[in-house]
This record gives structure tokens, sequence and C-alpha cells, in this order.
């Protein structure tokens, strides 16, 4: 797999050092000295990049997604709240309808269902699945078990 890093700050940074990919690309404002990556003087997205993945800011996200929507990438989008912009978040999704591009919103934190909430007219389908050891929820289970299933505007209120 070949991907491309946008920003490299701690999470740009640490992806790039798991060295789990064939080639990765960086594009980044400020260049950072790490051996084994090709750093792009000018954002693009070159041919062989089969995963754009932004860790860079909203800002980024509102300046760069359209051209990566151009691309037949997996786009994967950590500064979900991008979103939060209305005018963006429509022309993002009404561009999203024609693009060959698949975006994924990772979740981690539960500020990031709020933004999956604001943008629900225009969203299908979402499913997230976390899985955390019972006693980081202050629980003393065995095994797998279901604590929380339901919808967005439900698991925001948590």
């Amino acid at each position: 797999m070949t991907v491309l890093i946008i920003g490299m700050g701690n999470i740009g940074k640490k992806l790039a050092e798991l060295r789990n990919f064939e080639k990765i690309y960086v594009y980044d404002r400020i260049s950072k000295d790490i051996p084994g990556v090709v750093y792009l003087n000018e954002f693009q997205v070159p041919p062989d990049v089969s995963t754009v993945v932004e860790c860079a800011s909203p800002e980024a996200v509102k300046e760069y997604s359209f051209q990566i929507l151009k691309s037949p990438v997996n786009y994967i989008i950590i500064s979900t709240s991008a979103f939060a912009d209305e005018v963006f978040r429509e022309r993002f999704f009404n561009e999203l309808k024609n693009s060959p591009a698949r975006v994924f919103f990772p979740s981690g934190a539960i500020g990031g269902l709020d933004v999956l909430s604001s943008i629900k007219d225009f969203v299908e389908n979402v499913r997230i699945e976390t899985i955390k050891h019972p006693k980081s929820l202050g629980l003393d289970l065995k095994g797998k078990t279901v604590v929380f299933e339901g919808s967005v505007e439900e698991a925001s209120k948590l």
C-alpha cells in the first residue's frame, strides 16, 4: 500500500514511523526530517497512492478534500471537526456522491460522534464498533459482551 500523509504532527509522524507501507508520501507545510518518506513540495495525490490520511487540521480538510475526492483512494479524515462548517459539509457530501474515493471517519473519541450526528442527513449508514477491556469501563466482566448499542444521539449523551 502506498500512502499519502497530510500533516506531520504527532499522529502523522507516528504513522510514518510505523513503516508498514510500500511507499510513504508526506505533505506538510513545515518539512520534518523523517528518512524514507517522499516529501511533496506542493499538494497533490500521486497516481500510485491508494490511501490518503489527513491528520493536519480542519483547515487542511477544507483545503485539500475536493482534490482528494477526484482520486480513487481511501480517504481517512482525522480532523472531523471540519464538518461543523455547514457550507463545507454540504459541498463535501455533494461532491462525494460522484467521487471514486471512499471516505472514512475513524472513531476514537466521543467528540467524533457529535460530528456524525450533525451530518446524519447526508449519510445513509454509520457503524461504529469499539472493543475495550471491561476494567477500562469500570466493569468486572469475563468474555465479550455488548455494553452499548444504539443511535449516535443516544451515544453522545453518555
